[in-house]
C-alpha cells in the first residue's frame, strides 16, 4: 500500500458513523473485488434500552471492548431532541434545555445554540469518556457521578440504538442480554453488485484544478448511484449531462454497495485494503448517518441545516488520490 493510500486510510478512519459504502471500479476488476468483499462480515444489532441499562452494559465490558464499540440512537432529530452517540469510547450526549436544567450536569452550550436567546429551545452537549467512567467517578468527577443519577431518576425512557463492534457481535450479545437490554434485530448484510455498460467518462487523471475535480466528483456520484445520466445511450430529453461533461471515452463499470448497517473501522479498512491490492483506479463513497452529533472524531458538531449530509468520497488513481468531505452547510469541517 502506498503512502498516499495510508494517508487516505487514516482520514477514512476519522469518519465516525458510516451506514452505507459504495465502491466504484472498472468492470474488469469487479468480480475479483466483489468476491473478496463478500468475505467481510457486516453486522449490527438494533436494541431497545433505557440509558441506565446501557450504562450498566458498558460497565460490564473490558476497556478495549468499550473503545471499539459504535452506537447511534435511532429515530431522533439532532436539532431539538435528546440524543447520544458513541465512538472510540467517547459518548456524546446532547440535551434539550428542559432536560439539562433538571439534570445537574455541567455541559457546554451547543454550538448551534449560540446567539439563541430563547432558553427553552437551547441545546447542551458533553463528551463522556466511558473508558474512564469508573476512574472518573472515583475521582469525584461531577458529570460522571451525575450520569448515573440522571439515568436512574431523570431520563428513564426507552430508546432504540444501533450497535456495531470491531469484534463479531456474538462476543458482546451475552452482555447485552445480561443488562436487560432488548434485542430487536441482529442483522447481517451482504454486498450488492451492479454492472453498468457504456458509461460516459471524463479524464480520470487527478489534477490540481478545482473545476476538474468538481466535475470528477459529480461523475463519481452519478455512477455510484447507478444514475441514468452516465449512460451513453440515454435520451438527451431525459438528461443533458452528456452535453455538459467533457467526455473522453466510454467505460464498463461496476458498483458494489453495502447498505443499512453501522460500519466498523475494520469494515472500512478491509474494503480499502482490498481495493488498493486489486486495482489501481477506484472510488469509494462513505455515507454517514445524518442524525448524529459528531461526524469526524471530536472535531465539531454535526447539524441538520440543509440536508444533513455527512459523506466522504475517496478517489484513487495510480499513486495519486483525492478526497472530498461533503457535509451540511452548518458543519465546521
Amino acid at each position: 500500500m502506498t503512502v498516499q493510500n495510508i494517508i487516505s486510510l487514516n482520514q477514512i478512519d476519522l469518519h465516525n458513523y458510516v451506514n452505507r459504502i459504495d465502491v466504484l471500479v472498472d468492470n474488469a476488476d469487479l468480480d475479483l473485488i466483489f468476491k473478496e468483499i463478500q468475505n467481510i462480515q457486516f453486522e449490527s444489532v438494533i436494541v431497545e434500552s433505557t440509558l441506565n441499562n446501557f450504562i450498566k452494559f458498558i460497565c460490564l465490558l473490558d476497556i478495549p471492548i468499550r473503545k471499539n464499540l459504535k452506537l447511534v440512537m435511532l429515530d431522533k432529530d439532532i436539532t431539538h431532541e435528546n440524543i447520544i452517540c458513541m465512538n472510540d469510547g467517547i459518548m456524546t450526549m446532547k440535551l434539550r434545555a428542559d432536560t439539562y436544567l433538571k439534570s445537574g450536569f455541567q455541559f457546554k452550550k451547543s454550538a448551534f445554540s449560540h446567539g439563541n436567546k430563547k432558553l427553552h429551545t437551547q441545546m447542551y452537549i458533553h463528551n463522556f469518556d466511558l473508558c474512564k467512567l469508573e476512574e472518573n467517578i472515583k475521582q469525584q468527577s461531577k458529570n460522571d457521578i451525575r450520569l448515573l443519577w440522571f439515568t436512574e431518576n431523570i431520563d428513564t425512557n426507552k430508546y432504540r440504538f444501533i450497535i456495531s463492534h470491531k469484534l463479531p457481535l456474538e462476543n458482546i450479545i451475552g452482555k447485552i442480554v445480561e443488562s436487560d437490554i432488548f434485542i430487536q434485530k441482529h442483522q447481517s448484510v451482504k454486498p450488492e453488485i451492479f454492472k453498468m455498460k457504456d458509461c460516459i467518462s471524463p479524464d480520470l487523471l487527478i489534477e490540481k484544478d478545482e473545476e476538474t475535480l468538481e466535475e470528477l466528483l459529480e461523475w463519481i456520484t452519478f455512477v455510484s448511484l447507478c444514475g441514468k445520466q452516465v449512460n451513453s445511450h440515454v435520451d438527451p430529453y431525459i438528461s443533458r449531462y452528456s452535453s455538459i461533461l467533457d467526455i473522453k471515452r466510454t467505460r464498463d463499470l461496476g458498483v458494489i454497495s453495502i447498505d443499512k448497517i453501522l460500519m466498523t473501522s475494520t469494515n472500512k479498512k478491509a474494503i480499502f485494503q482490498i481495493l488498493s491490492r486489486c486495482t489501481k483506479c477506484f472510488a469509494v463513497s462513505y455515507y454517514g448517518v445524518k442524525d448524529v452529533t459528531r461526524t469526524y472524531k471530536l472535531s465539531g458538531e454535526h447539524t441538520f441545516v440543509d440536508d444533513g449530509a455527512n459523506n466522504l468520497i475517496v478517489f484513487v488513481n495510480e499513486s495519486k488520490y483525492v478526497t472530498w468531505s461533503v457535509t451540511d452547510s452548518g458543519d465546521p469541517n
